[in-house]
């Protein structure tokens, strides 16, 4: 409006296009995307085909615009779009008469930076809220998970501890009638077997009204230390196995629960699909922005519970279903089944959601 001001239209066609291209960026209230793209073109045409002293520039209605589309898009676009505005302020600049217009040529080049200023600052206020909202997201998601959770916990466990309990008294049974030192010592290591899952269901119930001590995993680092513990407990159930990490990554506390509930569900597969002595082997990986697991294992099909099915897989039960069921809803994937005779999973979970 200053510049309507002190540089008036000197036509016409001058006011009617000032008036139109006034009234269009008010328009892009109702389509921004279409709005941005009609008033850009037309404005960038308007400053190019007509003389300084025509009218009032188009620059301020395309300074808006650029903001605009910047503020909407993604960072890259948003550097070039701020390039694009030293170069309409520069032509501007040169179009005013540098003797009678010199204030005019001081205050559009200071306009650039205020400009600047604000887009960068309407970008960081985004980039915020857009923070927020992943946050309540993935609180929301967790919120969920948890509730589903407990409601398997709950139903594991009343199918399984009365089993176990059973289970274990049998056992005390006989080892109180065996009279060979060798089967008693055997079965006494079946029953410390039992007495552990019973231990395990029993904490599972206690984490149902309080808070679960989840290892909090944010980098590849933290990942590393799970692993290796996980790994010393199967080493010490007479278990051989590998593992290797490789690459560095930063994640947030969401992505890191799935990750770490994926990998404690291979080595719960590890003990499920094979005896003691089974060689194993975990391969963690960093590659375009996800984070690669695969997880293999030598199975004895002899041992396992579970049976081929008619298409040659083994069931994985409930937990890998789950974990799928989890990385899938973040934009990740995952597959398991017997290859080549061993079990593998592999899975690729996106670090940023």
């Amino acid at each position: 409006m200053a510049e309507w001001y002190y540089n008036p239209p000197r036509n016409i066609s001058s006011l009617v296009f000032a008036v139109v291209h006034l009234v269009a960026i008010f328009c892009v209230l109702l389509n921004a995307k279409f709005g941005c793209f009609i008033v850009i073109v037309a404005s960038i045409f308007f400053s190019i085909s007509q003389s300084s002293d025509s009218g009032p520039s188009q620059i301020w209605g395309i300074l808006i615009l650029l903001g605009i589309a910047a503020y909407e898009f993604k960072a890259f676009i948003s550097f070039f779009l701020l390039l694009s505005l030293i170069v309409c302020q520069f032509f501007v600049t040169l179009n005013f008469n540098i003797g009678q217009y010199s204030y005019m040529t001081l205050a559009s080049l200071s306009s650039f930076f205020v400009v600047s200023y604000l887009l960068g600052k309407s970008i960081s206020w985004k980039n915020i809220a857009n923070k927020r909202q992943e946050e309540e997201k993935m609180l929301n998601l967790k919120k969920a998970e948890d509730v589903r959770r407990r409601r398997i916990a709950v139903t594991i466990h009343d199918g399984m501890s009365g089993s176990l309990s059973l289970a274990t008294r049998e056992l005390q049974r006989l080892i109180r009638k065996t009279p060979s030192e060798v089967e008693r010592i055997e079965l006494v290591k079946v029953n410390g077997y039992v007495g552990e899952a019973l231990m395990g269901m029993k904490y599972a119930l206690d984490c149902l009204d309080g808070d679960v001590d989840f290892p909090d995993i944010k980098n590849m680092n933290d990942l590393k230390l799970l692993i290796a513990d996980e790994d010393a407990r199967l080493k010490r159930l007479g278990y051989k196995g590998s593992w290797d990490c490789e690459g560095t990554c930063f994640f947030n506390s969401y992505i890191g629960y799935v990750v770490v509930s994926f990998v404690r569900e291979c080595y719960a597969n590890i003990l499920k699909h094979s005896l003691p002595g089974c060689v194993y082997h975990i391969r963690v990986s960093v590659l375009s922005g996800n984070m690669n697991i695969e997880c293999s294992n030598k199975i004895d099909k002899g041992h396992d519970a579970i049976k081929h099915s008619q298409d040659g897989f083994f069931s994985s039960g409930y937990g890998l279903s789950l974990q799928k069921a989890n990385i899938s809803s973040i934009g990740g994937s995952c597959v398991y089944g017997i290859y080549n005779d061993e079990w593998k999973a592999i899975a690729s979970i996106p670090l940023r959601i």
